[in-house]
């Protein structure tokens, strides 16, 4: 069921206007008189229209950039500035003890735990620490055996979705971390790092 806005929609007991279709359904269900529509079915109902409309504004999101790059779809030219450091190697985040750089502040806070010894996330099952949630997740999946990535093209799963996006590459081919001495590309960041040793020694 979609459900869209719409304007000038009015309660017909109390005349209150509203501009969504969902924001009067759920006036309606909490000052009904009637005690049948106040109840569990009604609340559900009100709940599946709210997440039916946020389902639909999310897959009618326009994505309106394009990198030129590799093609990829963006939502603004903020979210195509961060993606494009992916290509270019551009790291505006440096961490001062060990001098790795980052695109995202977000990896970089992350990647700050290394030197403090930082795990506040524990695995239940075995207790292994982690330094970051996302790590902690993938792990558990290693428990479970879950396998929530799919690729498009073979059908093969993945725990991680990090592994996902380095394998469909062996299906496109794609390389998007280059050298920027010699120019020389790679499909994975580590295989990069390996190859820029050769030349700084």
């Amino acid at each position: 069921m979609s459900i869209s806005c719409v304007t000038h929609i009015y309660c017909e007991k109390c005349f209150k206007q509203f501009n969504r279709k969902h924001a009067l359904l759920k006036h309606e269900c909490v000052n009904s008189s009637d005690k049948g529509f106040q109840n569990v079915d009604c609340q559900q109902h009100v709940y599946q229209v709210e997440q039916q409309l946020e389902y639909d504004l999310k897959k009618t999101k326009e994505k309106s950039v394009q990198c030129s790059v590799c093609e990829q779809k963006l939502s603004s030219k903020e979210t195509l500035a961060r993606h494009m450091r992916l290509h270019t190697a551009t790291n505006p985040y440096r961490c001062s003890v060990c001098g790795k750089g980052f695109t995202k502040s977000s990896n970089f806070k992350e990647h700050l735990k290394t030197h403090t010894g930082e795990k506040p996330f524990h695995c239940n099952v075995c207790q292994k620490r982690f330094t970051q949630s996302s790590h902690l997740k993938e792990h558990l999946r290693r428990h479970t055996g879950e396998k929530p990535f799919h690729c498009n093209m073979c059908q093969k799963c993945f725990s991680a979705s990090s592994d996902l996006t380095v394998h469909i590459r062996t299906h496109t081919k794609e390389k998007p971390f280059q050298c920027p001495l010699c120019k020389k590309k790679y499909s994975q960041s580590n295989n990069l790092k390996k190859h820029i040793r050769k030349h700084t020694g």
